[in-house]
């Protein structure tokens, strides 16, 4: 068996903590506020024969690991907000008919394959099949207004021609809008 000094083991601990730290930041942070930092005063303290040198410790060590995760996590995070950028612009933009992942990509001055990749890794949908659940939500709202034609419901849901509308509805709904403006008046 190996035989691990004191100091030796110390700096093993030492060493998990940090990365554990590092695992924190690059993980994400948000609401989590400062919980990581906070782990590693806790790990570190016991660490510390002087709990006067814990704030010296945890300072350096924070300002060590802080000038490490930006190059880490710089890619995440652009990333994260393009995909949030891009959210807000389909929920804003869904019910036009000229919402089509080229003229997203140009909006967004990217290419459409790199804005199809990362939205689908962030949001777990691919980019048409989120502008067709957003719009077959709204007009499950609007088929409960019985004075609206199904033909306006497809132009205000972005659709060209209702026999299109009334096809994808049928794909995901697993029913017509009039079957299902009927179940639900």
């Amino acid at each position: 068996m190996l035989k691990v000094s004191a100091m030796q083991n110390k700096e093993l601990s030492y060493a998990r903590v940090l990365s554990n730290l590092l695992d924190g930041y690059v993980g994400g942070e948000g609401e989590n506020g400062d919980i990581y930092g906070l782990a590693l005063l806790a790990g570190l303290s016991g660490l510390c024969s002087s709990e006067e040198k814990l704030p010296e410790i945890y300072g350096n060590t924070g300002k060590h690991v802080s000038s490490m995760a930006p190059d880490l996590s710089a890619g995440q995070k652009k990333t994260g907000m393009l995909v949030t950028s891009i959210r807000e612009y389909l929920d804003r933009e869904y019910c036009s008919k000229l919402v089509l992942l080229e003229a997203t990509a140009e909006e967004f001055r990217k290419n459409p394959a790199c804005i199809s990749k990362v939205f689908k890794k962030e949001t777990g949908f691919n980019f048409s099949d989120y502008i067709t659940q957003k719009r077959m939500a709204h007009s499950k709202l609007l088929l409960r207004d019985m004075s609206l034609k199904i033909y306006e419901i497809a132009e205000m849901t972005g659709y060209a021609d209702a026999s299109n509308f009334i096809k994808v509805f049928k794909k995901h709904c697993g029913m017509s809008p009039n079957e299902y403006r009927g179940l639900h008046n």
